[in-house]
């Protein structure tokens, strides 16, 4: 019988290092009521002028530490992803906008009622169903999440009046396309702020099959934006006020950096394995026949916390879940062979077949055995046992072999 191995050796893997860039500063969006719009009716028309304003989200680049995992479980509970380090280095933020600065007007208030738009960056976000407030995931790195809540603080005499009093209370963000009540100008100017509050979320429970890159992963937030605000008019019972000009304010994100280290173990000694049970006649095979055993090492060195498990695949039949390896005749595969093997354990269990990947859980893993009290070396022993499928009928003659791979999963 031939093995050979399929091991998915690759090293990849998590941390901290905030770099300062200078703060921002921003300046007030004044206000200038204006008759140079044709609305059709008795509106007010408003510009703000200037460019578009930014504000970033980190407030700096970060850099995690190299943060070592096992390759094929990413959330193990004794060394886990330590999204806590990237939470608390992300933190939640309230972030203000430029102030809205609103000239009183001594017509009507209705004129002078003004409300957020909030769009969000759909290109970048999943959202996760059944949460309130809904959790927007990133689609680069699902293990990481955000919430978003909004409000307006308002400054100025018509601060304290009317349903102003009532309009500076937060709103959970559930949509890309948002917008909320911000305020209302009398005769005197109102100053309008939008905030936004991020709060970044650990949603590494939710994430099963992700699969890890080597290296460094770059989340892309610098080419992004985690919101854009911009300011408009609405009604309470009469025209509504007509914005004609304003660039906004965008919440750009800063790059993140996440440098991660996905640890695997090396094969100790020969990885591949051949074994010939000689020729055999069809009456000779009573019983099953044995050869030498086969010994599978595995040296983690210094990783404690990773625990190696094998899968074996039957490469003449891959969907085998069976603990009977498939034998085909070399010169015409496609005839049925009244023998199999069987791969017997130190332990009288013997070997089930499986899928050929290294995905934790997947179906008839075994976890290798601690070789050495003290050191991390693992293994797994197994004799090879040629038996008789049907013992009522004869074997054909032939040249015969059984070919099957076996998969490591670091976990």
């Amino acid at each position: 019988m031939n093995k050979f191995v399929k091991t998915f050796q690759k090293l990849t893997a998590l941390f901290i290092i905030l770099n300062a860039i200078p703060k921002e500063v921003q300046a007030d969006k004044q206000g200038e009521w204006h008759n140079e719009c044709n609305t059709g009716g008795n509106h007010g028309c408003i510009r703000f002028p200037g460019g578009q304003s930014v504000t970033h989200y980190p407030k700096q680049p970060i850099t995690t530490e190299r943060y070592l995992f096992p390759r094929d479980n990413p959330v193990s509970a004794s060394k886990p992803i330590d999204m806590t380090k990237l939470i608390q280095a992300l933190g939640k933020h309230e972030i203000a906008m430029e102030t809205y600065r609103i000239p009183g007007k001594s017509s009507s208030r209705n004129n002078s009622c003004f409300l957020s738009e909030l769009h969000l960056d759909r290109s970048i976000w999943n959202t996760i169903p059944n949460t309130s407030p809904t959790i927007f995931q990133l689609k680069e790195f699902p293990y990481l999440g955000f919430t978003f809540r909004v409000r307006s603080s308002l400054s100025g005499q018509p601060a304290r009046v009317g349903e102003n009093n009532f309009l500076q209370g937060w709103h959970n963000i559930n949509d890309y396309e948002n917008e909320f009540r911000s305020g209302c100008g009398f005769t005197t100017e109102l100053r309008i702020t939008p905030i936004m509050e991020i709060t970044p979320k650990d949603l590494s429970h939710l994430v099963h099959d992700f699969q890890f890159p080597s290296g460094d992963i770059d989340l892309k937030l610098q080419n992004a934006f985690f919101g854009a605000f911009s300011l408009d008019g609405y009604s309470r019972a009469g025209p509504k006020p007509v914005v004609t000009e304003d660039a906004g304010t965008t919440i750009n994100g800063n790059n993140v950096n996440i440098r991660l280290s996905a640890v695997t173990c090396l094969i100790n000694g020969q990885a591949n394995h051949e074994r010939d049970f000689g020729t055999k006649k069809s009456s000779d095979i009573t019983a099953p026949i044995t050869t030498k055993p086969v010994d599978i090492r595995v040296d983690c060195g210094a990783a404690t916390y990773i625990e190696p498990w094998i899968v074996f695949t039957d490469n003449n039949d891959t969907g085998n879940v069976s603990s009977t390896l498939k034998m085909v005749y070399t010169d015409d595969r496609a005839k049925i062979a009244n023998v199999g093997i069987k791969l017997k354990q130190k332990n009288g269990n013997y070997i089930e077949f499986g899928p050929d990947s290294p995905k934790k859980g997947t179906q008839n893993q075994i976890k290798l055995t601690k070789e050495f009290p003290q050191r991390n070396e693992y293994i797994i022993s197994f004799t090879p046992e040629l038996i008789k499928l049907n013992a009522s009928q004869r074997i054909e003659g032939g040249r015969l072999e059984g070919l099957a791979t076996y998969t490591l999963s670091y976990q």
